[in-house]
């Protein structure tokens, strides 16, 4: 075998090393953030014990991550604004804090296909909410 072919022979054997440990990496972090998301319970909020205000929340699950800015008025939410929001996954659930609005609760049908990503946003409502009492 020639010494080129010996060197072509040694940068394939590299890239497909460092490609197996690429993938390795991310199959770890989907597992570790579907551990997380599962882990994630929505809470309804008593808005009537919520001051009239704007009030920021976040939620991190790794793959995805949601800040938001809640409104609450006269115990209504007026309007939830995604301030910060991160997905691979897709942009499906940017539909959730309208039907949080709509609805006037939290717990509101995920986006068909952005299951998770629903729940991030949810959750990241919720800590505002929450934080704001």
């Amino acid at each position: 075998m020639s010494q080129r072919n010996k060197a072509l022979l040694l940068t394939v054997v590299v890239l497909l090393a460092v490609v197996l440990v690429a993938l390795l990496l991310f199959l770890r972090a989907a597992l570790d953030y579907k551990g997380t998301v599962e882990a994630i319970t929505i809470q309804e909020v008593d808005l009537s014990q919520v001051a009239d205000g704007t009030y920021t929340g976040s939620c991190d699950a790794g793959l995805v991550s949601a800040q938001v800015a809640v409104t609450v008025e006269e115990g209504a939410i007026t309007e939830v604004t995604l301030t910060d929001y991160h997905s691979i996954l897709g942009r499906g659930a940017e539909a959730i804090p309208g039907e949080i609005v709509a609805q006037q609760r939290i717990g509101v049908d995920a986006v068909s296909g952005a299951t998770d990503s629903s729940t991030v946003i949810q959750k990241a409502v919720e800590n505002a909410l929450t934080g704001a009492g």
